[in-house]
């Protein structure tokens, strides 16, 4: 399976996870956006294979920190 496909699967997997768990708290759009600015960091990464992983923590944390700090969900 060519990487950029693979990368498009786990990226569209790590959404659906968090759009479940900040259901009601962070709107799916807000999610959206939050999980395109994670991989737009990771996008030039000469080491692509632990990126979902880096994408998913990075992401949890901004939605995380976004509702301690009065940020908008």
């Amino acid at each position: 399976m060519p990487a950029a496909l693979l990368m498009s699967q786990e990226r569209e997997r790590l959404l659906a996870r968090l759009t479940a768990r900040y259901a009601g708290i962070r709107s799916p759009e807000r999610v959206r956006e939050v999980v395109d600015e994670v991989y737009a960091r990771f996008a030039g990464a000469r080491i692509q294979t632990y990126v979902p992983v880096l994408a998913e923590h990075a992401a949890r944390e901004l939605l995380d920190d976004h509702g301690r700090d009065g940020g908008i969900p």
